[in-house]
């Protein structure tokens, strides 16, 4: 049985895309309520409140929060951050900017309300945090509901990340950076994909989202940065670096042309801006190096002037929050040793090289749908391998533990290789469907009382007592 699981292992360390999870690795060797994972409110139009100490707000839940704000139902939260407000005056957008792989003992410079995140090792990144309840995507679901009409707008220079906000909606748009074209893609709800952005178009416009101290040198391929906190330059030569002002400018080039029309209909509209570049920039120099401080302060200056221009566009009736989620940098220096014992561990149990720790937790994708039993058994072999290698920090965690893992690991190519996919095709129940029933139920309820009432005042009026009966009273003749 032991060199039956080991060749199955084999066969599903492959990473298919669109494949069924099988488990991911998670580190719990520490209490997560207590990291650097937040949710901070940018913005919030007078018609959404939020308590003041509600407690943590599990990773799992965010995308269901940001729904419930725009008035589209989603299945039961445990969160109480989010009070109700008037199901007629929702806000026309929400918008949510992610930064990912935030040093630890660092925060971007953005003094508002926020909350911290739990339960994040549940989430392998951001496609996780952006699905509702493991289902379907924040933009698909609230696109679905309105019939596609809705404006939604994923961004991100990882492609997987874009792919997580993919809506087929008619006003749909996800942008994600294509290597292979040096180019910004754009593929809209029919997955037909664009060219928009080339490298060339970018380096144009860098200057456009450089804050005070910073400047660009195009002679020399070079952002310099000249501020009291930090002196260091980018080169724009290298991925990593071009990559974070890429991901800058892509952002502000969708925020600039959105349609006025789309801003001002029935529909609520979605962004989600996902900037991924940090994880880069920390592997390469370092969470405490200039480079990175000098990303941060660049940050904190983009993500307020957009969020300032979204609230212009749509008259400050937009919801804008940030996700900060903490790095697992220092989880993967820290316990160094264990980490290179774990990994030979799993190398050697499923007898393929395992992804590099820095990048993300590793996971097991299934080609296919396998019979639950084999599921079970291949994810005891994982756990028992690991348990015994560092179970005091990690663990294997199966699919089937947590409703969040049910997620599928999305791909960009994977949607424009099947564009006959229909997400707005009808379901039995609709997500408005308690909305619905509840105005009907009511609306019954009241048309039955008022009938009843208007009843019973006929049956018991007096004829003397009706100005019909008055009128139609024929004379009484004088003798």
């Amino acid at each position: 049985m032991q060199h039956c699981c080991k060749a199955l292992l084999l066969l599903l360390a492959v990473q298919l895309v669109s494949a069924d999870l099988l488990g991911k690795l998670v580190y719990h060797g520490k209490d997560t309520q207590n990291a650097a994972n937040k949710l901070s409110i940018l913005h919030q139009p007078a018609n959404v409140n939020f308590a003041q100490t509600p407690g943590p707000i599990a990773a799992s839940e965010i995308a269901s929060v940001l729904s419930l704000a725009t008035g589209v139902s989603t299945p039961n939260i445990e969160w109480n951050g989010l009070f109700a407000g008037s199901f007629f005056d929702r806000p026309k957008a929400v918008c949510m900017f992610t930064v990912e792989s935030v040093p630890k003992d660092s925060s971007l410079a953005i003094q508002t309300t926020s909350f911290p995140v739990a339960q994040m090792q549940s989430a392998q990144s951001v496609s996780d945090v952006l699905t509702i309840q493991g289902h379907e995507s924040l933009t698909n679901h609230i696109s679905k509901v309105f019939d596609g009409k809705s404006l939604t707008i994923s961004v991100s220079g990882n492609e997987e990340l874009a792919a997580a906000g993919y809506a087929n909606g008619k006003n749909s748009k996800t942008m994600y950076w294509s290597d292979m074209g040096q180019s910004w893609k754009v593929m809209d709800g029919n997955g037909e994909v664009k060219n928009l952005l080339k490298k060339e178009i970018v380096m144009r416009q860098i200057k456009s989202v450089l804050p005070k101290g910073f400047s660009v040198n195009k002679h020399e391929m070079k952002v310099e940065v000249n501020t009291n906190e930090v002196q260091v330059s980018f080169d724009l030569m290298k991925k990593e670096e071009f990559q974070l002002f890429s991901e800058l400018v892509a952002i502000q080039s969708q925020i600039d042309n959105v349609n006025m029309k789309q801003v001002n209909d029935d529909s609520p509209d979605v962004y989600l801006f996902s900037i991924s570049t940090l994880k880069d920039i920390e592997l390469t120099y370092g969470p405490l190096s200039p480079q990175m401080k000098a990303a941060l302060l660049l940050l904190s200056d983009f993500i307020p002037r957009m969020s300032k221009t979204l609230q212009k566009l749509y008259k400050n009736d937009i919801l804008i929050v940030q996700l900060s989620m903490e790095s697992t940098y220092s989880i993967v220096t820290d316990h160094k040793p264990v980490i290179e014992h774990l990994q030979k561990s799993l190398e050697k149990e499923i007898g393929t090289p395992v992804t590099d720790f820095h990048k993300h937790m590793p996971e097991i994708h299934l080609p296919e749908k396998i019979e639950s039993q084999t599921r079970n058994k291949l994810c005891e072999a994982l756990q028992g391998a690991i348990s015994g290698a560092a179970g005091r920090l990690f663990k294997f965690q199966c699919a089937s533990e947590e409703q969040v893992h049910m997620v599928k690991r999305r791909s960009i190519m994977a949607f424009a290789a099947a564009p006959g996919l229909n997400f707005l095709k009808p379901v039995f129940y609709a997500a408005v469907f308690p909305v619905i029933f509840n105005i009907w139920l009511w609306l019954v309820v009241v048309l039955g009382l008022a009938i009843y009432a208007v009843s019973l005042v006929m049956w018991n009026m007096e004829p003397g007592d009706s100005v019909i009966y008055r009128l139609t009273q024929p004379k009484i003749k004088a003798e």
